[in-house]
């Protein structure tokens, strides 16, 4: 009679342990063999972490769907219905993402617990996602006044910024960007690599090039992201063509080719860097004529 009670038990040290698919293997036998409600819930949660930390959305989303349907009364019922949601949302799924954690907030309404904050900055990103930008900037910005103690507020800055620029509010959005890249927490993260790159594109766009051209070299310099540095290596090096600086746009092209080569923006640096050269050859040869 103590079987379901010990395999659950076991299933949890592995998972401790790091050993998921020990873990994950014993949280099965225990869902396969229909024991008793308590720690069926807990099996299925488990199934679904499982699933989670191998990114196996769909397998999170029947885990979490049958705990939330059948045990409804659970003490997982919450965490259940955030991890359905966030399966939706990391399938692309915004729609129906969307609509769950909008539900999973009101179901939640006046409570304070740290995690919550996930559920108002995951509907911002979905209204990201959808282009929906008011929607976007008008949750973002209730965030910290609700969470102040959030540990990842870089990431609703980030967000603000994205939304403020999408208005053309540029110095709002550089604002926004600048507190992403201070940020305790997130100042070393990806995130806050996206937010200088965007601080360069805010100067690209209003056609301020020196700025811009500053802007990206610090994602260079300061980042070890190979995706955001030969992106704004490409973009600094546009800049450098809108000010007729030729050499300086076939250096960083040519940066981008020898230390970037399995990056994206490859193939679109090589073709720059030859008309480039052939720029920097016309204006070289204007100016010999001119002598």
């Amino acid at each position: 009679k103590f079987w379901a009670d010990a395999t659950y038990r076991l299933a949890v040290r592995a998972a401790q342990a790091k050993k998921n698919e020990l873990a994950d293997e014993l949280a099965r036998q225990l869902v396969s063999a229909g024991c008793e409600a308590r720690i069926m819930s807990h099996a299925l949660y488990l199934v679904g972490q499982m699933a989670a930390a191998s990114e196996q959305w769909p397998e999170v989303i029947l885990a979490m769907e049958r705990l939330v349907t059948e045990y409804p009364d659970s003490s997982l019922r919450i965490p259940a219905e955030y991890w359905r949601a966030e399966s939706h949302y990391r399938e692309s799924q915004y729609d129906e993402a969307g609509k769950l954690f909008a539900q999973l907030q009101r179901m939640t309404h006046g409570r304070t617990d740290a995690w919550l904050a996930m559920v108002p900055l995951r509907r911002a990103q979905v209204f990201a996602q959808q282009s929906d930008w008011a929607q976007a900037l008008e949750i973002a910005q209730d965030i910290k006044k609700q969470f102040p103690n959030f540990r990842q507020q870089h990431e609703v800055d980030y967000l603000v910024g994205r939304a403020l620029a999408s208005r053309a509010e540029f110095d709002e959005a550089r604002a926004a960007y600048e507190r992403v890249i201070r940020s305790p927490t997130g100042g070393r993260t990806e995130t806050a690599a996206m937010a200088q790159w965007m601080i360069g594109e805010t100067h690209f766009l209003q056609k301020k090039y020196g700025e811009a051209i500053k802007a990206y070299h610090r994602v260079e310099g300061l980042y070890a992201f190979p995706q955001w540095q030969s992106a704004a290596l490409l973009q600094a090096g546009k800049c450098h063509e809108m000010l007729g600086q030729w050499k300086e746009a076939m250096s960083l092209y040519t940066q981008i080719i020898q230390d970037f080569q399995k990056s994206e923006y490859f193939d679109e640096a090589s073709r720059r860097l030859q008309v480039a050269e052939q720029r920097s050859e016309i204006t070289a040869g204007r100016k010999r004529n001119q002598k």
